[in-house]
This record gives structure tokens, C-alpha cells and sequence, in this order.
């Protein structure tokens, strides 16, 4: 049997969020099938996205294996019989062999190590399948615990109130960035109905706000708003010109329309949050912060659930939210998919925990 495997994602420019759930699909591959985990921290750091690459939007880079603890795990050492295997190669070997993992596993005794590597097909065709023949999800990588590590010798700190309920909003813009039409939310760079999930109008926060409000009083809240921002007007011509072929001209005016309506968005959630905690960018440092947020704070909102379970046997994982939080900790709370009263039911369950 195999001593250990570990894990190759895609080499596409991703971010955090997608590199984690390659991450844990396959961690929970390999460990069903009775390997040992090393970690390899080979794949490519995250980079702002949105604008045009220059020397220091590369240097700015974030190294999310150092920070979020992946770093303590036992690290992939040289091995010279490194069999390298499509997951997708090694899911359609169990089917072959009628689920059964040790008889897989008997197929690669001879290899001292075996490296999967990521197949898209994971990311919509696998949910799709029946769940009886699917692997359980049994295996997680343990964020929660490597991360509260990784903190001791590098912490992050930021200055809330101790008497005030910390209250984080994600708003997600930078290549997501929509506008309202007549038939609803339009990304005009996704090529996906399911990305729809990923953003959400000012409105659909302040809802939620106000359930919120109503349960603990505005006076007990600090509410912290994040936003990776808008794109450039280079980068998102240039996007729009590749996506939708369209010339410059055309381009540019659609652009221009999108970057004014979330302008005029992240005006709207402003002035309404103000006097609070305003962060809006994309740099390396308030990726430490926001990410060091979402794990700790008491009430999070974004667009979608994330850091969770897609289905019974599938983990998903998104930022800012990658599956960091404390067990016992207030889910994070979709603006989406959690309706006023849900929001509201949720609150009354976790409610004594929120003033600990």
C-alpha cells in the first residue's frame, strides 16, 4: 500500500477558496482510500485579481499555506516512485472495482507515493451523481485547529469593542462584479448561472441587519464591512473585450455603466454603516484581516454559505469563509439563502454565545 499521497490543484491562476475545496476533495479521496497526507505548498499563492499585472501587483502576493497553518502538516519530501494520477482516473477505479478502497488501493502498492491531481469534473458533474456512489465525506483537513495554531506565533490583532457584538459583512465585487437588469443580476464576466450565488445587492444585507438590530439593539453592535472592491477600467475593458467580444468602444461603455452602479452600491453601504469599520481593497494585509474576521467574529454575512457542505458527500469551500470558524461558533449567514425568519430562528439558538 502506498505510505503517503498529496495533493496537486490546478495550475490556473485560483483563489484561496478554490484551492481549498480541490484541497479537501482530494484529502478526503486519499485518506478513504487508506494513504497517509503530506501537503504540498508548491501551488501558486493567491494575487489580487481586477487589475492589470504589474511588478508589484505580483509581489504582493499572500502565501495562504504559511498563514492559514497548512504549513504544519508534514510537507511532500522528493520520493523517487511518485506515481501521478487524474482524481478523476482514481474515482472511475472505484467504480470499476464496486466501491470497494482497499482493492483500489492494491492497484498502487508499488508506488512509494502517489500525487492526485485535481480534475474540474469535481467541481459541478461530481454533486450531480448518486450519492451511493460517491465517496463518503469522512476526512477533513483540520482548519479550525491549524489555523488557531498558525495565530500563536503570528497573530493578527484587530481593535473592537470587547462590549460589542463584532459584526462582519463581506460584500464581493473585483471579476463578480454585476449589475441589476431587467431579468435580474447580470455578471457579465462569469460564464455560470451558480456565480449569481456569490453576490447579493445592498438590500438583501440590510434586511438581515435589521433582524439583527431588532434581537440585541443597534447600540450593542460594531459592524466591520469588507469589500475587495471594484476593478480597474483597464482590466475590466480589457475582460469584457475577451468574454464577450466586444470591440474598445463597446467595451469601455459597458465598463464605465458597471463600474458607476457599484459605485453607487458601495455608496449606499457605506453611509448606511458609517460611523463603523470600512475596509475596501485587496491587498495581502487586508487579506490577513478579513480572513482572520470571518473566523472570529460572532455574526458574519456574506452572499452564500461557505466553509460547508454542498451535499452529504461534497465540502465546499469559499471566501472569505473557508471553513475556519470554531464547530460551535454562528454559521455564517447567506443574505441569499437565509430569509429574515431563518436568520431570526438561527439568532435565538446562538444568541447567549454572541455576548460570551
Amino acid at each position: 500500500m502506498s505510505k503517503y499521497f498529496t495533493i496537486v490543484p490546478l495550475e490556473e491562476q485560483l483563489g484561496i477558496g478554490d484551492q481549498l475545496y480541490q484541497m479537501q476533495t482530494l484529502y478526503n479521496m486519499g485518506r478513504y482510500f487508506g494513504w497517509e497526507y503530506q501537503h504540498n505548498a508548491a501551488a501558486v499563492p493567491w494575487r489580487s485579481r481586477g487589475k492589470l499585472i504589474s511588478l508589484s501587483r505580483f509581489l504582493d502576493r499572500f502565501n495562504y499555506h504559511e498563514f492559514l497553518g497548512l504549513k504544519l502538516i508534514p510537507q511532500i519530501e522528493t520520493a523517487g516512485n511518485l506515481k501521478i494520477i487524474d482524481s478523476k482516473d482514481l474515482f472511475e477505479h472505484l467504480k470499476i472495482h464496486n466501491g470497494d478502497p482497499k482493492k483500489v488501493a492494491a492497484e498502487f502498492e508499488e508506488y512509494e507515493a502517489l500525487a492526485l491531481v485535481f480534475n474540474p469534473w469535481f467541481y459541478q458533474d461530481y454533486a450531480k451523481i448518486d450519492r451511493h456512489h460517491a465517496i463518503p465525506l469522512t476526512h477533513f483537513l483540520p482548519l479550525n485547529y491549524l489555523y488557531n495554531e498558525a495565530r500563536k506565533k503570528d497573530p493578527v490583532f484587530i481593535q473592537s469593542d470587547p462590549n460589542k457584538i463584532r459584526v462582519v459583512i463581506h460584500y464581493r465585487l473585483m471579476e463578480q462584479i454585476w449589475k441589476n437588469t431587467s431579468t435580474g443580476i447580470t455578471q457579465p464576466l462569469m460564464f455560470s448561472e451558480v456565480f449569481k450565488k456569490f453576490v447579493a445587492p445592498p438590500e438583501a444585507y440590510f434586511n438581515l441587519l435589521d433582524v439583527l438590530t431588532s434581537c440585541v439593539g443597534s447600540e450593542k453592535l460594531e459592524i466591520w464591512f469588507y469589500s475587495d472592491g471594484l476593478p480597474s477600467l483597464p482590466w475590466l475593458t480589457k475582460m469584457l473585450m475577451k468574454k464577450k467580444h466586444l470591440n474598445i468602444a463597446q467595451a469601455l461603455g459597458e465598463a464605465r455603466e458597471l463600474l458607476s452602479f457599484q459605485k453607487m452600491n458601495l455608496k449606499k453601504m457605506t453611509a448606511q454603516l458609517e460611523p463603523n469599520h470600512i475596509r475596501i481593497g485587496d491587498n495581502r494585509f487586508l487579506l490577513r484581516e478579513i480572513i482572520h474576521s470571518v473566523a472570529t467574529a460572532p455574526v458574519v454575512l456574506s452572499a452564500r454559505h461557505c466553509g460547508s457542505f454542498r451535499c452529504d458527500f461534497l465540502w465546499d469551500s469559499a471566501f472569505p469563509d473557508l471553513g475556519l470558524r470554531s464547530p460551535t461558533s454562528l454559521p455564517v449567514i447567506s443574505v441569499n439563502e437565509d430569509s429574515p425568519s431563518v436568520f431570526r430562528e438561527k439568532l435565538g439558538h446562538y444568541l447567549p454565545t454572541l455576548f460570551a
